[in-house]
């Protein structure tokens, strides 16, 4: 079972036009992500799709499989689909651009979920929220799930709202990592 790691390096961030190739530590932040989607076990490739020429020279540069994508995709997952629609591959890790210290274990252990249950055509990575300050920026995706861990929706504001603000009266929250792993098919 062929399973590839997708980075999707979209130059023209909204909020931090060229984060991709901001510096950390002297190299490019997508960079650190490859390097890291480098040491998973579980990936037999890692591929970086990207939208601009500086994005693709860059990743030339670190020696990474680079493929330039249509700028105009609304979303990572719509770059991704691009970059592999030709590859024979089985399960496609969407692994965000500007994660630069993501665990690769994490990337793993996603992996492992599909290719352990066959029934899965999707999954994703959620973390337990573990403060105020946390649950109430609107920089984190929120995820609400049910009984069995499947997520139902997700948001940037507080879910469930809770009007006093102090989530430890709450059952727990989570935020979204963006991490995705699907089926090519």
């Amino acid at each position: 079972m062929k399973t590839i790691g997708v980075i999707p390096a979209r130059f023209a961030s909204t909020r931090f036009p060229g984060k991709v190739l901001a510096a950390i530590n002297g190299k490019p932040m997508v960079q650190h992500v490859w390097e890291k989607a480098c040491q998973c076990k579980e990936l037999d490739e890692v591929l970086i799709a990207c939208d601009h020429e500086d994005v693709f020279k860059a990743a030339q540069e670190f020696k990474a499989k680079v493929v330039m994508t249509d700028p105009h995709h609304p979303s990572g997952s719509d770059r991704i689909a691009e970059a592999v629609k030709d590859l024979k591959v089985d399960i496609i890790v969407n692994i965000q651009g500007d994660e630069p210290f993501i665990d690769s274990r994490t990337i793993d252990a996603l992996a492992v979920l599909l290719k352990e249950n066959h029934e899965n055509l999707m999954g994703t990575v959620i973390k337990e929220i573990t403060s105020d300050e946390e649950f109430l920026n609107p920089n984190v995706v929120k995820c609400v799930v049910d009984e069995e861990g499947y997520a139902l929706y997700f948001s940037r504001s507080p879910i469930p709202h809770h009007r006093n603000k102090n989530t430890s009266l709450f059952p727990k929250n989570y935020k979204h990592l963006g991490l995705y792993a699907y089926r090519k098919s």
